[in-house]
């Protein structure tokens, strides 16, 4: 079913229909979000608050671009709002040195040849790519957004888009690419992903009833 067909059923009453819009869009908003906030806990946040906006805004999706854009750039826009509320910049980077220093001390040589510590690795060289880079960098080559689509979501020109990524992939091993073709990169697991999605159309269904 397309994006719009449910979109549809979801504006005819059958609420239940936004969960497989969630299914749908997890792994995405998963991965761009953290790419903004680099913290799986505000990342879940900023995505409920995201798909919160999605249905009470859904009756305004005009179809003038794909659902999928018009979704993802109310995600940025929540994910922006988040940053604008943070410390100041330079405390930020001061605790992303410290955190970085001490994970480089604690981890083992052996421990990266392990699948997990490697994705681990892997994940964190993508979110130390400065934030410009870092957002282009998971919408064109993590979530296969297209040029238009992602400078429509950034509200910047294709032009800019294309610089930027060729940057970003300049500033990122070769192997990062490799292991994302595996889907070994942030992966919103099930035992995370069923219940986030429970409580998400939990918030929907009382936000249905109080329109009733």
């Amino acid at each position: 079913m397309r994006d719009e067909e449910i979109v549809i059923a979801i504006l005819s009453g059958e609420i239940d229909s936004f969960e497989d819009i969630m299914k749908r869009y997890n792994e995405q908003f998963y991965r761009i979000a953290i790419a903004f906030l680099k913290d799986p806990s505000e990342t879940e946040d900023v995505m409920q608050s995201a798909y919160l906006k999605i249905y009470e805004h859904l009756h305004q999706f005009k179809g003038e671009s794909g659902f999928g854009t018009w979704a993802v750039r109310i995600l940025i826009n929540e994910c922006k709002m988040v940053l604008r509320k943070k410390r100041s910049a330079l405390d930020y980077l001061h605790e992303i040195a410290s955190n970085l220093k001490r994970k480089m001390n604690t981890e083992s040589s052996e421990s990266k040849l392990i699948n997990k510590e490697l994705g681990l690795y892997i994940e964190k060289s993508i979110l130390e790519l400065p934030a410009k880079y870092r957002s282009i960098f998971m919408l064109r080559e993590i979530n296969g957004y297209s040029t238009k689509e992602t400078a429509e979501m950034l509200s910047i020109s294709e032009a800019n888009v294309k610089v930027r990524l060729h940057r970003a992939k300049e500033q990122v091993r070769r192997r990062i690419m490799n292991a994302n073709k595996q889907g070994v990169l942030f992966d919103f697991h099930l035992d995370r992903c069923q219940p986030f999605r429970k409580r998400v159309m939990e918030l929907i269904w009382q936000k249905a009833r109080i329109k009733s």
